[in-house]
């Protein structure tokens, strides 16, 4: 509160009103915090009244404030007399206070809309045209018969007609009063509109009394009408034709701007009655109740009305001169003319009336597509724009397989002669998408903060969704740009011109999902040509690129995340496989790259497992290299790769299986028994070991498809599972690993490493993962298994009761639990004899 003011406190005589508006006029703190309390007495209405005489424009605000409050809150409490009242004297003061305290005028012009909305709940209408002669008339309420000119040079008439439309789009009408109002809306609505046509229309701003208020005369009338076009009863011919000539008058009136303004045409563009027409007109082409009443007349209107020459000259330069206000407020009006009209949009292309108005308005949405500038400035414009090549690609969809269902000449003819348009516009989209979507220079980058990043990264999964609609148009022809342009790039010199090779990548994969799972042979004939440069032994550009130290990492995780996209597709090209594991493999030292690599890995060790068991030496030699590079790489992530590599192992016959089997094993038991013969043992790393091997061990189970073949006797199945149980038994190498893991597992169990919930856990999964159904190379007997669960029981309830841990417990029966499952009664001959 202002040091100089005194305190407002209630006092034996009452309230201080004489120093509560005092403080008003500041305001101060004190009093903004009490003025709602006030306003609930039943003196707040002579206050509201004390406020408006002070001529101080905040207690004036303030008393407006007050009487709209009131009105809305407190009617009841008004006798009939006293509210006939409060319509003259609202009037009145709206009338009396100077023009420049126009937000005086405009809080006095909401609670007289607000006294009409009330009135309306006692069954009784104030109609508008009576407020419109009481505020244009001197005294005289009765008058009827004001003059356009009048009207309209009266400031408060169309401050009141843009207030009370708001009042009541967003006041919750029901009943009886929504009746009352919206008939007399409908009744009102020609003359009304006649004189905010007038208004918006007239150019005299002579009038002494409107001072600073003639300046936005414009632009409120603009803001009025589109308001009062929600209002109107469109099932009326006449107010449709007047809707119709108004929104012809708007084209006319934005392109007469800019013609006044040819010399200094960024004025214009950035001008409010600029901006409050194009409002006006989004609220027009976007209105579904105007689309229905006149569809076709509305879609001529609109095509007119968007390509103007005058329009399009003030578009382009606000393009050239990065005035993007204007722009995107286009963009937006294009975007909402086309999601009712594009039907229209794509008939008039069959005829020549109309044509190259349709292709000017897709013209301009083309420039708006390839817009430079600093990201994140045009993210609205972005929207618009990638919005409506969506509904331009949907729209196209839908027409021309309606077209195809007729089935009839005519039809396809019309299809074909499209279809060029549709084509050409759609190839320059996506070339203007591929400069959109490239990265900046690495200088540019690095001045983004997180936010402007996230912006980038934002727009580029946005225009994926456009450069599949690009693919969909055109096919195979959008692959061969991509392909063809790649292939000149590499052609290039070193890691030159990478932002346009990682777009044309990315752009790719963006179309995968239409692509895939099975490409026509055009286009497979072109991806096969992309990943056969990219891939081969002679000159494996991505493992270039991979192992390259200059190259950038956003075109190496591109070629990662591409990789693991087409993996099913590169499963048909065998010879490629081995090109493209050795490139995921390489990412496996880079730790930025290693997580969404191995995620890329896994997917092909699923589906290429069988091309890949070729290969079975160079992935054991990779989890070989893993274990040195224990501490560069999450242990989940190695886990993964080890879980990849068996899975793989599991399509080799038995013997060749074993043999690399046994090489890993052997290897990584031996870094086991090292770490737990150290003195002092590193926790964390013994743990990545035990992960490795029960991620291993998981990879090496059988399908549970063959599983539960063979236990319902298929006879393949039976033979493979016989084979596999003799094999793994008698197997000298496996037998050694056998007997190493478990001296491992029961040393480990024995000690008080097994404290660590975590080795705790992972000595559970290493048993549960390789006792299963079917045969396991590292499974354990029975007697070995339950001498293990026997000694994790003993630690784990050798203990005073309090301090028995009950959750461990619980995990230590939940893993017995599916011990028991495998060793129950009615085991077959492969799956060993004993039973528990």
């Amino acid at each position: 509160m202002n040091n100089n003011s005194q305190s407002i406190e209630f006092g034996d005589d009452g309230f201080n009103y004489n120093l509560f508006i005092e403080a008003l006029s500041v305001p101060t703190k004190e009093a903004l915090e009490i003025l709602p309390e006030i306003q609930k007495t039943k003196e707040a209405w002579l206050l509201a009244f004390r406020l408006l005489e002070t001529n101080n424009d905040q207690c004036m605000f303030f008393g407006a404030h007050t009487l709209q409050v009131k009105i809305v809150r407190d009617w009841s409490t008004l006798e009939k007399e006293e509210k006939e009242h409060l319509k003259v004297e609202i009037i009145s003061w709206i009338k009396k206070i100077d023009t420049k305290k126009h937000v005086v005028i405009s809080k006095l012009c909401q609670a007289i809309s607000s006294y009409q909305i009330q009135k309306a709940n006692e069954k009784e209408c104030v109609p508008i045209l009576d407020i419109v002669n009481m505020l244009c008339s001197d005294g005289n309420f009765n008058t009827s018969h004001n003059t356009l000119q009048k009207l309209t040079s009266t400031p408060y008439v169309l401050e009141y007609l843009t207030i009370y439309p708001e009042e009541i789009l967003r006041s919750p009408l029901f009943g009886s009063k929504q009746l009352l109002l919206i008939e007399d809306i409908h009744s009102s609505i020609l003359p009304i509109l006649e004189i905010l046509v007038e208004a918006a229309n007239k150019d005299d701003y002579s009038h002494n009394r409107l001072g600073d208020f003639s300046t936005k005369r414009h632009e409120k009338a603009w803001v009025s009408l589109k308001m009062w076009i929600q209002l109107a009863n469109l099932e009326k011919q006449e107010t449709q034709q007047t809707i119709f000539e108004i929104v012809k008058l708007a084209s006319n009136k934005i392109c007469l701007i800019f013609e006044k303004n040819e010399d200094n045409l960024q004025n214009a563009l950035v001008s409010q009655e600029v901006c409050a027409i194009t409002e006006f007109l989004e609220e027009v082409f976007s209105s579904n109740k105007i689309f229905k009443s006149n569809p076709t007349l509305m879609g001529e209107i609109g095509l007119i009305c968007l390509t103007q020459p005058w329009i399009q000259q003030a578009v382009y330069s606000g393009l050239a001169n990065s005035e993007l206000g204007f722009v995107r407020q286009w963009a937006l009006l294009i975007n909402s003319y086309s999601e009712l009209y594009m039907e229209f949009c794509l008939k008039s292309l069959e005829e020549n009336q109309f044509r190259d108005n349709v292709v000017a308005i897709w013209k301009m949405m083309l420039e708006f597509t390839g817009i430079k500038g600093v990201y994140g400035e045009d993210e609205d414009l972005s929207y618009h724009v990638l919005s409506f090549w969506s509904l331009l690609d949907e729209s196209w969809s839908d027409y021309k397989e309606l077209l195809e269902y007729d089935n009839i000449p005519s039809s396809l003819q019309k299809i074909e002669m499209i279809k060029p348009i549709m084509e050409d516009l759609f190839y320059q989209q996506t070339v203007r998408l591929l400069s959109k979507v490239q990265f900046p220079t690495a200088e540019i980058w690095s001045d983004f903060g997180p936010e402007t990043r996230e912006l980038f990264f934002g727009y580029r999964r946005e225009a994926a969704e456009a450069i599949q609609a690009g693919y969909r148009v055109l096919g195979e022809k959008i692959v061969a740009l991509f392909v063809d342009e790649l292939i000149v790039l590499w052609n290039g010199v070193g890691n030159a011109k990478w932002q346009e090779q990682e777009a044309r990548l990315f752009a790719i994969r963006s179309i995968s999902e239409e692509v895939l799972p099975n490409p026509s042979e055009k286009i497979s004939f072109h991806l096969k040509k992309l990943f056969e440069i990219a891939l081969n032994d002679n000159t494996p550009i991505f493992c270039e690129i991979i192992n390259g130290t200059q190259s950038s990492m956003a075109l190496k995780i591109t070629i990662v995340s591409l990789l693991g996209t087409y993996c099913e597709y590169l499963n048909s090209l065998p010879d490629l496989i081995l090109g493209s594991v050795k490139c995921l493999m390489a990412t496996f030292n880079q730790p930025k790259l290693a997580v969404s690599a191995i995620k890329s890995f896994k997917i092909f060790c699923e589906i290429c497992s069988r091309p890949l068991s070729r290969f079975a030496p160079d992935l054991t030699n990779v989890a070989l290299q893993l274990l040195e590079m224990q501490n560069r790489l999450d242990s989940k992530d190695i886990q993964r790769v080890y879980e990849s590599i068996g899975s793989v192992f599991l399509t080799l016959e038995v013997l060749e299986r074993i043999k690399y089997i046994a090489v890993i094993m052997d290897r990584l038991l031996s870094f086991i028994e090292i770490e737990v013969s150290n003195t002092n043992i590193v926790v964390p790393r013994l743990e990545l070991l035990l992960s490795l091997v029960s991620g291993f061990a998981r990879g090496l189970q059988a399908s549970e498809t063959s599983e539960d073949e063979a236990l319902l006797g298929e006879s393949d199945s039976v033979t493979e599972m016989t084979v596999l149980s003799i094999e793994y038994s008698k197997s000298p190498e496996l037998v050694v690993i056998r007997a190493k893991l478990y001296q491992i597992l029961m040393g480990l169990v024995s000690s008080n490493l097994v404290s660590e919930e975590t080795i705790f856990d992972l000595l559970l999964s290493i048993s549960n993962e390789s006792v299963c159904r079917g045969p396991h190379p590292f499974a354990q007997n029975l007697d070995e298994t339950l001498d293990f669960y026997r000694v994790l029981w003993d630690v784990s309830t050798n203990k005073d009761a309090a301090n028995i841990d009950l959750f461990t417990v619980g995990k230590l029966f939940k893993s017995f639990s599916q011990i028991v499952i495998v060793y129950a009664n009615g085991r077959l001959e492969w799956q060993g004899k004993n039973e528990m």
